[in-house]
């Protein structure tokens, strides 16, 4: 049974996901921040090519690793939910014994219904 979302839910994800997208941002703007140096060198533009490259799979490594812990924690959450929503469901056995209890009702009602007396005919 799936159960929808709530809104409240919704936007907690959506805070969380505008949250790690201002992580990213963020340190998408750390690692491009000129680093200012004491000695200038020059290098060539394979060297450059090099450390860009190097620079790509860094943000790369840190994006999978944010990612990566907001799929875990929403793994998490919904395992927790589930969890929930298990505890809450009847099982055979709760159905088998509600099953008796209406037979049993049933039988009363029919036993209250023969003691009756029969209704008189116009």
């Amino acid at each position: 049974m799936d159960q929808p979302v709530t809104r409240a839910e919704f936007n907690r994800y959506v805070e969380e996901q505008n949250q790690l997208k201002e992580e990213v941002r963020q340190l998408k703007r750390q690692q491009t921040e000129p680093i200012p140096t004491t000695r200038v060198e020059v290098v060539t533009p394979e060297i450059l090519q090099q450390h860009q490259q190097e620079l790509k799979q860094m943000l790369q490594q840190n994006y999978n690793a944010i990612m990566a812990g907001m799929l875990q924690t929403v793994r998490d959450e919904n395992k927790s939910h589930f969890e929930q929503i298990e505890k809450t469901l009847a099982t055979k056995e709760d159905l088998r014994g509600m099953e008796k209890r209406f037979d049993a009702i049933a039988e009363v009602q029919k036993r209250i219904l023969d003691r009756l007396p029969n209704p008189p005919e116009s």
